[in-house]
């Protein structure tokens, strides 16, 4: 998605690190109709790998954002804004597409600017897949971790 501004994005991972952040700690389960995400495979990964990210309980019609996101320090959410995955959502609130896992990319903080290399191997927080609405009323998170 070469067409959108890094602030843009930036604002999207914002909440898509945000709600990254939050999914890792032990979350109470989610109604029916929440928001979720999948990516499969999602462990022993190698850098550069394709995955399929399938999300699901979003509007008809929603463009729904997929990032890959790290907390490579406690408290620090990042985002790679170089490689969104942008999906629209069928009339059941479902979408899948095609994403690549990086074990290292450049983090985005949530002020949009840029943090460094994130290295999900060692990263404290490890890594993920965040997925955000444009309204961002509505986020997922699924964990991914490298052989």
């Amino acid at each position: 998605m070469r067409s959108a501004t890094l602030p843009g994005i930036a604002r999207t991972a914002a909440v898509a690190a945000a709600a990254f952040g939050i999914a890792f700690a032990a979350a109470p389960a989610a109604s029916a109709d929440a928001a979720r995400l999948t990516i499969s495979p999602a462990a022993g990964l190698s850098d550069g790998a394709a995955v399929t990210a399938t999300v699901s309980g979003f509007g008809a019609g929603e463009s729904v954002l997929v990032l890959e996101c790290a907390q490579p320090e406690p408290g620090l959410n990042v985002c790679n804004a170089a490689e969104p995955v942008r999906l629209t959502a069928d009339g059941n609130g479902n979408a899948s597409g095609r994403a690549t896992a990086r074990r290292t990319f450049t983090g985005v903080r949530l002020d949009g600017s840029v943090w460094g290399t994130v290295d999900c191997k060692t990263a404290s927080g490890g890594c993920g897949f965040a997925a955000s609405n444009a309204a961002q009323s509505a986020h997922a998170q699924a964990a991914i971790s490298f052989s």
